[in-house]
């Protein structure tokens, strides 16, 4: 299983022989529950080929203007769309 989250820089991988996963949701560091985490660890136990895009940040700074000004959210929200783009392309 491969597990990307932001920033991974956004390059066109080949995919195409896994199963991939958006884990769109709640991703407010602070006040919403990690079920990412609960997610990825109950889909490393399938034996297939995974990808989960994961959108919830490690480095998550809740301080962070939540503004398209705001260069470090607007690249979380970047990076959120280009991943379930391709996903829809792949």
């Amino acid at each position: 299983m491969k597990i990307f989250k932001p920033p991974y820089d956004f390059r066109k991988e080949d995919l195409t022989s896994f199963n991939r996963i958006f884990l769109a949701g709640s991703i407010e560091n602070g006040t919403a529950e990690d079920w990412q985490e609960n997610v990825t660890n109950r889909l490393s136990k399938i034996e297939k080929p995974i990808v989960v895009f994961n959108p919830r940040r490690t480095s998550w700074d809740a301080s962070w203007e939540q503004s398209i000004k705001n260069l470090l959210f607007k690249e979380q929200v970047d990076w959120e769309l280009s991943w379930m783009h391709l996903m829809l392309q792949i």
